[in-house]
């Protein structure tokens, strides 16, 4: 169902799944620069499969850098 609920923002929006706003446990947030999302989580969650990181636009903040 997520899954579903995804597509939306990722494919009509064009934004990230979580929203900049939303604080992750590390307490860093969704980076918007230049037209692109990056994620500062992304790399850490590609392994578990009920994430919805795979579905998302957002790009490893690790780019960023």
């Amino acid at each position: 169902m997520y899954g579903i609920i995804s597509i939306y923002p990722t494919l009509s929006l064009e934004e990230s799944i979580p929203p900049i706003d939303m604080p992750f446990p590390s307490g860093e947030r969704i980076i918007y620069k230049d037209g692109i999302y990056y994620c500062p989580v992304k790399h850490n969650q590609l392994s578990n499969s009920t994430a919805l990181c795979k579905l998302c636009i957002a790009k490893e903040k690790e780019l960023l850098e």
